[in-house]
This record gives structure tokens, sequence and C-alpha cells, in this order.
């Protein structure tokens, strides 16, 4: 299957991502389905990542939209690249690692994408309390290097609530480039400063808050015996 015009997708799927808040739209819809039968037709593909990363994308307007279109084929088509990938070998360092390791330079940028990760490990759709220890183990390493965070700001920046935003924006300020980009293209009158938005302050209080949010979820999870044996049922 031929993804040479991903930029042409992705730049639909970002449209759709932008401007979601609408009821219905039959263009929309059309490239939910598009997006689903692709991936649905090979779930283990080499350009499933593509489709997946679409469907994530249009997920707002899903959820937003008054009818069902699109949403069961999309449901479907996820499940089947889960189940189709979810135990295949991965190369790449988890989150949690990243930022237990991370230098003082990169620990922002790690810490933002690991709390946006916590957003949905901490929700009732994590049910490994594994996952949720190796992120509470990472924060609590980190947070001693926060221990005497001061600053001059008189008004701290609230990092994108949207998980998916805000591991995004972690990525995009994890190298020089990206974070030249931000500063270049970031909108005066909605999007802090990179200074305020890596501001030690404002990372403390949120490594904090996805700590208390993990812990919590965890302390559910381990009262519950079988929670373990659970997650990997439904893997499985």
């Amino acid at each position: 299957m031929s993804i040479n015009n991903l930029d042409e997708f992705a730049h639909t799927w970002e449209a759709i991502r932008e401007d979601y808040d609408t009821l219905s739209n039959d263009e929309y819809d059309q490239s939910v389905l598009d997006c689903a039968a692709r991936l649905a037709a090979d779930p283990a593909g080499q350009t499933a990542y593509a489709w997946t990363l679409g469907l994530v994308l249009m997920a707002p307007y899903l959820g937003y939209a008054i009818d069902d279109t699109g949403k069961p084929e999309a449901v479907a088509a996820l499940h089947a690249a889960d189940s189709a990938l979810h135990h295949h070998p991965c190369a790449h360092d988890a989150p949690a690692l990243d930022l237990a390791v991370a230098t003082s330079q990169d620990r922002p940028e790690c810490l933002l994408a690991v709390h946006a990760v916590a957003a949905y490990a901490a929700s009732d759709m994590c049910e490994a309390p594994s996952v949720l220890k190796e992120l509470i183990n990472a924060l609590e390493k980190t947070l001693p290097h926060y221990a005497d965070a001061t600053c001059g700001h008189t008004q701290h920046t609230e990092p994108p609530r949207w998980a998916p935003d805000l591991a995004e924006l972690g990525i995009q300020l994890s190298s020089p480039g990206g974070r030249a980009r931000y500063e270049r293209t970031r909108r005066q009158d909605e999007d802090p400063p990179l200074e305020n938005l890596l501001c030690p302050v404002t990372l403390a209080r949120i490594a904090q808050d996805s700590l208390k949010s993990l812990r919590s979820r965890h302390s559910q999870l381990i009262a519950d015996p079988d929670a373990e044996d659970a997650a990997g049922a439904t893997a499985a």
C-alpha cells in the first residue's frame, strides 16, 4: 500500500484536528472511513503507523460529531492494529526511562512527554500497575532536581491539557531546532514564550501533579490482585 502522498493526508488530518468542533461533516467522515479502511486492510504493515496517527488526529472530531459515522470502523481498525502490533519488540526507550536518565538540558522536554503519558496511565484505560510504577519511579527521581526551583515570573503557564498536544510539544522542544521553530511560529496571544513554558517552578508543579495522579491510580490497581493478569489477558 503506497503512502507517497503522506503530506497531503497529514494536512487533511491536521485540518480536521484544528477545526473538529462540527456536529457533522461529510468530508471529515470520508477521511475517517478512508483512513480506517487502509489501517484495517493491513494493521501490521509498514504504513500502519500513518493510518493510526491519522485516526488519532481525527479522534476529537469523532468524539464531537453528533452521529456515529466512521466511529465503529475507526475503533475496529485501531483494535486490529493493537492486536497485530501489541507484542512486537521495540528498540526505542520508554518515556519514563528517557526521563530517568535525562540530562538537565533534556529533562524539561522529557517531563512534558511523560506528563502526557501519565494522563492516560492514570485513567481507567490503564490497568497495568507495572506501567504506573515505572512512571512513578521516573518522576520520583526527577523531582529532587526541582526541589529548590525558583523563578521571577508573576504568572505561570498552563501546559496543553490534551495529551497528544502535550506530547507533541515535548517532542518539539527536545531539540534546538524544535525550540527555535516553536519560538518562530508561536502565536503571540495564545502560546507562551519558551522561557515561561520551561520555567522550573512550572515543571515542578507538573511533575508533582503527575506523580499524585499516578500514585492514586496505582493504589487502586494494587488493591486488586488480578489487575496485572487482567491487563495481560486483555492485551493477548
